[in-house]
């Protein structure tokens, strides 16, 4: 019986390359999904009952889209939810200096060096009174982003929920990007 599945297995390899390339066309030379889709061809040569009179292809190619399928959703939702919880500093710039652009990271970070400048505070005064941000939004913002503080425990001291911290984050770098744009 064992034989019977592996001789079904190798055979029928082509079968998840033509998937892959039928209904995944973008991934074609991928290893990891053609590995995934092998994992399915054996699912595939386990299920298959010839006594049922359909094709070994018939069962194959759902068992092989199958784990595929649920791989790349599963990757993308994990690029999802790291882009989500990501904001990215570096791309707000706010100027320049020594013809450098200077982003709203380096100015935050610079602005806690005993040996900053005062053009760089003027700027981000400016770049704040422009972006009518509220205060919880500024004291959110600042805590998560520069003094690294979580979102629960910055949900506790402020005492709202995380949620509400989270979106107050979320509004401050909106309000930021818009009044650089």
């Amino acid at each position: 019986m064992e034989a019977e599945k592996a001789r079904l297995v190798e055979e029928n390899l082509n079968l998840v390359h033509h998937t892959i390339n039928t209904h995944f066309n973008n991934l074609r030379g991928d290893e990891d999904v053609f590995q995934i889709g092998c994992i399915g061809l054996m699912q595939a040569a386990n299920k298959f009952d010839a006594s049922r009179g359909l094709s070994f292809s018939t069962i194959a190619v759902p068992c092989i889209r199958g784990p595929i399928s649920n791989y790349l959703r599963d990757l993308n939702a994990n690029k999802r939810v790291a882009l989500k919880h990501s904001v990215s500093l570096q791309v707000i710039v706010v100027g320049k200096s020594e013809g450098k652009e200077r982003t709203l990271e380096d100015l935050i970070q610079d602005s806690f060096n005993l040996e900053d400048s005062i053009c760089d505070k003027l700027l981000i005064q400016e770049v704040f009174s422009k972006s009518s941000i509220t205060d919880r939004q500024k004291q959110c913002f600042f805590n998560y982003h520069i003094q690294g503080i979580n979102q629960n425990q910055l949900s506790k001291i402020l005492g709202v929920s995380q949620v509400q911290v989270s979106r107050e984050i979320t509004r401050a770098t909106k309000k930021i990007k818009t009044a650089i744009a």
